[in-house]
C-alpha cells in the first residue's frame, strides 16, 4: 500500500468512525456499508476495509450484524 493510499484509508477510518459515533452514540444498530459509504462519500469497498480495521483496533464491535462504537 502506498503512502497516499494509507493516508486516504486513515481519513476513511476517521470519517467512518465519526459518522458511526454521531449516528449510533452509545447504542448499536444495523448500518449497511452502502449507507455509510453514501454518508461519508467513500466507496463501499473502502468502508468495508475501514470497518474491518476499526474492529481489529477494538474501536468497533459487531454482534449479529449490528455495529457498536467502543469507547473513544
Amino acid at each position: 500500500m502506498k503512502r497516499n493510499e494509507r493516508r486516504d484509508m486513515s481519513d476513511t477510518m476517521k470519517d467512518v468512525l465519526r459518522y458511526l459515533r454521531e449516528r449510533l452514540g452509545e447504542s448499536s444498530a444495523y448500518v449497511s456499508y452502502g449507507t455509510i459509504a453514501k454518508e461519508v462519500g467513500k466507496s463501499r469497498h473502502a468502508v468495508a476495509f475501514a470497518v474491518e480495521r476499526l474492529k481489529g483496533e477494538g474501536k468497533l464491535r459487531v454482534y449479529d450484524g449490528e455495529l457498536m462504537v467502543v469507547g473513544e
